[in-house]
Order: structure tokens, then C-alpha cells, then sequence
């Protein structure tokens, strides 16, 4: 038997456990994981609803049966509903993202409207406005070294559509950027925080907020009521961490209600798609697991290597997903020149300037310096510290 500290009779009865016995949460220490609970006489526990199946060959059938089940027993019916996203979500689109090759982000209005002019040649009616059209996570003012205001950007979508494209934006409704100020002032205190009191940061480094609080939920309908405005009809979310799951948030009596709260967040901006008739759909860094997670119209696979991968992943996603699902696949036809010209420049700053690593980081595109160490070892089989130290060895030799 699994076993968690104790953290009050609420959350026991939040999880469905009866009795004396607790249950190995995510956060729980790794020791607690190895602790056994004996039943005495009398005693008993519930766990939670478990699905078994098997399968010999094709686990399409199996993964069906699961997603059929969660429907049936939320009572939700989202697979019985009529598929709502608008015909152009089932044909091809292009991203603004590339236009740099560090993967900063960064694009320009010409540079979109230059490429703008060869899409329709290739069947394409259909974009949107990658990272860096905003001014951080949690702040999303457009981006001042893109767009002068919000009028700007409005001008521009609107541009766009009258020349017959469909547009929409990318958007990650949970994550924060703790170093822009208005962030800081504004959501940064409804941010889920660990035990120790300090806020919980993802693998980008951002913190994330908490999806129970009121404050957060009047934020993010705010934000979708602003896209509304701003005349897009499609919402790309992103981001695995915020959208499969949100860690416990401590400073909560029961931190698990940040986990519990996230499909109420993705259940709105379900409704918010459905009455503006706007495509929702999750990067293939954030695909959901499950049909009650988020709310996508369109799910992607990455960069798939192989035609058995493409048939594999699209089979398993419209099982977990539901027929109502569009799946698609997104390709990046240049990943080792990006990577080249990305290496190239962290090599030359490395050698040649002395420059921190955080600093040489966000410049090729890394959110943080441990990211970008752990690429650049991957890469040249050293760190960026070791590199430096060898070129300044190499010039030092003549």
C-alpha cells in the first residue's frame, strides 16, 4: 500500500479514501513511497475507478474503449457531440515560427506579409502568429518590437483576413513570466507555490498559476474576451507542463484543488471556442491524454520520422481523443540547419566574448542557461564553460 503524509481529512476524502489509510500523491517525498499500511480487522479503503483492458496487436479498440468510458461516466458526451470546428481547420496552415533561426520567436510584419503572398500558390488559407507576437507569458500586450499598440496588432489580423486568410495566435493561459514586471505585480501572487513556500517553476522556468483562484480565472476569460476582440479564429495553446497537469499548490489548505481545477479552466475556453467559432488546437509539445483534458478542436504530432510512426500516432490520438478530433502533423523541414545556425553563434560568442551563459542563452533562444547547456553537451559532447575554456587554451597556444 502507497502512502503519503498526512495533509488533513479533507484531502483524504477529496482523493475518495476511507478509514485510516492515505494515498502516494505526486508530491509526495520519494520516502514515503516505500511505506506499508497494514489493515487491521475491520478496516478497509477505496481506491480510485480503475480501467483494465488488453489487447493482441492493434490497441486502437483498447484505447477507444477508455475514452468511451471517461465519456460515459463524466457525464460530458463530448464524443457524441457534433463536430464544431469550421472547414478550414481540416486543411494546411504555416506558423510564423522559424523566421529566425535561433527559435527566438521573432518575426516582422513585412516578413509575414512577403511569405503571405506565396501561400495561396500552395493551398494554404491559413496561419498564425507564433511566440513572439506578445510581451511575455502572462502578459499578453503585443510585442512593442513588433507591433506599436494593440490597435497595431488589431490592424494588422484584420489586414491579414482581408487579403483571405484565417488567422489566430498562440497563447499559454497558465504559464507566467516572474521577470516581466507586469506579471509580477498582477498574477505573480496567484501562482501555485511549493512546500517551502517558494513559487513552483516548470521546466522553462516560469511560474505557473493556479487554476482554482478566482483571480486566475477571471484572467484568463479576460484574455479570451481580448482575442475575441482582436478578430482571431484560432487559439494555438502550448506547453505539456500547464496543459496534462498542475502540481499541488501548497499555500492552499488542499493543495490538490490546483490539479483538480484545471479542466474548469479548459472547459470555458471550450465554451469561448464554441460560441465565437473558434479553432482551438494544442502543439505537439502539449498534446492531451485524454478527451476531458483540454478543449482541442486540433491535436498535432511533431516532426513525425516515418510514415508507421504518422499512421501509429494519429490512430492512438483519435482513440484517446474521439472521432470529433482533427489530427494533423506538424514538420519543420529545416531542424539541422536551425541547429547548425544556432550552434554556430553560441560557439562564436562562446570563444569570442564574456558573455554570461544566461545571456548567450537567450540569445539563441533558450528560456534559461541550464536548458541551454544541456543542448549545447548534447551537441558537441561539452559544456559551454569547458568550450570556453578550451578556445581561450587554443588562442593561448597560437
Amino acid at each position: 500500500m502507497l502512502e503519503r503524509p498526512e495533509r488533513g481529512v479533507d484531502d483524504a476524502q477529496r482523493v475518495g479514501l476511507a478509514g485510516r489509510i492515505t494515498f502516494a500523491e505526486t508530491y509526495a517525498p520519494s520516502a514515503a513511497l516505500k511505506q506499508k499500511t497494514t489493515f487491521a480487522p475491520g478496516e478497509s479503503f477505496a481506491s480510485d475507478v480503475v480501467f483494465v483492458t488488453y489487447h493482441a496487436g492493434d490497441y486502437f479498440a483498447p484505447l477507444d474503449r477508455y475514452t468511451r468510458l471517461l465519456d460515459r461516466v463524466s457525464g460530458r458526451h463530448i464524443q457524441n457531440a457534433d463536430a464544431r470546428a469550421p472547414a478550414f481547420a481540416r486543411g494546411g496552415y504555416w506558423k510564423t515560427w522559424g523566421l529566425d533561426p535561433t527559435e527566438s520567436g521573432n518575426f516582422t510584419k513585412q516578413q509575414v506579409r512577403q511569405i503571405a503572398t506565396q501561400l495561396p500558390a500552395l493551398g494554404i488559407h491559413w496561419f498564425w502568429l507564433d511566440w513572439g507576437w506578445f510581451t511575455a507569458e502572462g502578459n499578453w500586450d503585443p510585442n512593442p518590437d513588433v507591433f506599436t499598440d494593440e490597435n497595431d496588432l488589431r490592424a494588422f489580423i484584420a489586414e491579414l483576413k482581408a487579403s483571405g486568410f484565417h488567422v489566430g495566435l498562440w497563447f499559454q493561459p497558465l504559464q507566467l513570466d516572474p521577470t516581466d514586471q507586469v506579471v509580477n505585480d498582477s498574477l505573480l501572487p496567484y501562482s501555485v507555490k511549493n512546500e517551502d513556500g517558494s513559487e513552483y517553476r516548470d521546466d522553462d522556468d516560469l511560474a505557473l498559476a493556479d487554476p482554482s483562484l478566482g483571480p486566475v480565472q477571471t484572467y484568463v476569460d479576460a484574455q479570451l474576451a481580448r482575442f475575441a476582440d482582436l478578430g482571431i479564429e484560432h487559439i494555438y495553446l502550448d506547453s505539456q507542463v500547464a496543459q496534462l497537469a498542475i502540481p499541488p499548490d501548497f499555500a492552499l489548505a488542499a493543495p490538490l484543488a490546483s490539479h483538480e481545477a484545471l479542466p474548469g479552466v479548459y472547459d470555458r475556453m471550450r465554451a469561448f471556442g464554441k460560441q465565437h467559432g473558434m479553432v482551438i488546437e494544442i502543439c505537439p509539445d502539449g498534446r492531451s491524454q485524454s478527451i476531458l483534458d483540454v478543449p482541442q478542436d486540433v491535436n498535432n504530432i511533431g516532426d513525425p520520422k516515418n510514415d508507421r510512426q504518422l499512421r501509429a500516432e494519429f490512430k492512438s490520438l483519435k482513440a484517446i481523443l474521439g472521432p470529433r478530433a482533427i489530427v494533423g502533423a506538424y514538420v519543420d523541414p529545416f531542424p539541422e540547419l536551425r541547429t547548425k545556425v544556432r550552434l554556430d553563434r553560441a560557439c562564436r560568442q562562446l570563444a569570442t566574448t564574456r558573455e554570461k551563459l544566461s545571456t548567450i542563452a537567450t540569445d539563441v533562444g533558450f528560456a534559461s542557461a541550464s536548458r541551454f547547456t544541456i543542448w549545447f553537451g548534447r551537441c558537441l559532447g561539452v559544456r559551454p564553460s569547458e568550450f570556453r575554456s578550451l578556445a581561450a587554451q587554443r588562442k593561448l597556444d597560437g
